[in-house]
């Protein structure tokens, strides 16, 4: 399974960010079987499996930017679509760094869905739900959650919190008439000095999923759990190669320069001058 993204742990509620950090990645599934590709973020966090037989159904939010939880709605469904432009219209980015964190989480939604059109046109609806999953019933379950979602609207902000978890609130600006998803919020949610990385996870996975669904388009897989095989492992390459990359000596370091008037760079003796270990 692919796991969420930077923005996409965050905002894919969570929701949707890091996981490319969220979701980088692999699929949990063995390796005989296809893992299911999620839009790290989900879109949205699954609806309870039950709902109390005495409780009310929730009041249907209408699908737009009038409320924070019809945008959330409107990002469900553009998630599950793959629509990289919809995504782009409700998220709230005000410097280079926040368009950054949105263009990638929307490359790695887009990806998804252009995984998923594939995988629908070449094995047919049902055989494409082992290697995407259930995405309507997925989506089906978002609505139904920010229906039940709270809201909360003070001035220009708002915050929406699916199944009354305050750890899952997620944090929107009005904009002009739209409420849109603040990235700046999302962004607090990353630990300082990652998120360059998990950007880098997000923009690998969205061009490995590319790289998949060009290939099933293409012929080369004969089942789905193929490509959901080969998708696993060139995405546990690309993480182990990426580890590899980010704990190796910086080429260029240098360091004070010994007595002896070695050059400061050069290994001690008997060093042998080792790269890492892949994990």
């Amino acid at each position: 399974m692919v796991r969420r993204s930077i923005c996409c742990s965050i905002l894919m509620l969570g929701v949707a960010t890091a996981a490319s950090a969220q979701q980088p990645a692999a699929a949990d599934k063995a390796a005989d079987k296809a893992p299911a590709a999620q839009n790290a973020p989900a879109a949205a966090p699954a609806a309870p499996s039950t709902t109390p037989t005495s409780a009310p159904a929730a009041p249907i939010v209408p699908i737009n930017t009038a409320s924070p939880r019809g945008t959330m709605k409107v990002l469900s469904q553009a998630m599950e679509a793959g629509d990289a432009a919809g995504i782009k219209k409700v998220m709230h980015a005000v410097n280079p760094a926040e368009e950054k964190m949105v263009d990638a989480m929307s490359a790695q939604a887009e990806a998804i869905g252009k995984l998923k059109s594939a995988s629908v046109a070449k094995f047919g609806a049902q055989e494409a739900k082992k290697l995407v999953g259930d995405t309507a019933s997925q989506l089906s379950q978002a609505m139904l959650t920010f229906d039940a979602a709270g809201e909360k609207i003070e001035g220009n902000n708002a915050t929406v919190t699916p199944q009354g978890d305050p750890q899952q609130a997620i944090h929107l600006v009005k904009d002009g008439s739209d409420w849109k998803l603040s990235v700046a919020e999302m962004a607090k949610q990353v630990p300082a000095g990652q998120i360059d990385r998990a950007l880098a996870d997000m923009n690998l996975q969205a061009k490995i999923l590319n790289e998949i669904a060009d290939g099933i388009t293409k012929g080369q897989y004969k089942t789905p759990e193929e490509a959901g095989k080969d998708l696993q492992q060139k995405l546990i390459r690309a993480a182990m190669e990426q580890a590899a990359a980010a704990t190796a000596p910086s080429s260029n370091a240098t360091t004070t320069a010994p007595s002896s008037g070695a050059p400061g760079n050069a290994p001690a003796a008997g060093s042998g001058n080792k790269g890492p270990a892949v994990p």
